[in-house]
């Protein structure tokens, strides 16, 4: 979650079980970092696949990563709000799992921080997106109350 990843999410060929597909396509999941090139991303894919009868295209147009500054006050107060949650942690930025429109927001020149107050076990970090995907009620409820502490704290409260 620190660096870029990719993952096959689906596969598609023939539709028969005794039919040769005339084409097979593997769609991959690309999460990049701040400052990764999507067009040098797709190159390298292809320079690893290393086949002339494979093509590597974008599904759709490539979102370019973007990352808000961790020097601001927003920053400090989700940072403290950890702390608080957990004490001695780490506050640091990753990719997130999930989809944000946070890298519209900073094109616009806003923050933007993806975060979460919850404290995942191994169990539940094998459960994102995955099956049987939840958290327990107790980090439900200790995460809400985060949330609570955060916006009182940015809101000057």
């Amino acid at each position: 979650m620190v660096r870029t990843t990719f993952a096959v999410n689906m596969l598609r060929g023939s539709e028969k079980l005794n039919v040769i597909p005339p084409e097979a396509v593997a769609d991959l999941d690309c999460r990049m970092l701040a400052g990764d090139d999507p067009q040098e991303i797709r190159d390298w894919v292809a320079r690893a696949v290393n086949d002339e009868h494979v093509e590597v295209l974008f599904a759709r147009e490539p979102k370019i990563p973007n990352l808000s500054p961790p020097d601001t006050e927003l920053y400090k107060a989700l940072a403290d709000t950890l702390a608080r949650r957990a004490p001695g942690v780490v506050v640091a930025p990753e990719i997130l799992v999930a989809f944000t429109d946070n890298w519209v927001f900073r094109r616009m020149g806003l923050q933007g921080y993806g975060w979460s107050p919850f404290i995942l076990d191994a169990g539940e970090w094998r459960r994102v997106h995955g099956n049987d995907e939840r958290i327990s009620v107790e980090n439900l409820e200790q995460g809400a109350r985060a949330y609570t502490e955060l916006l009182l704290a940015v809101a000057g409260a």
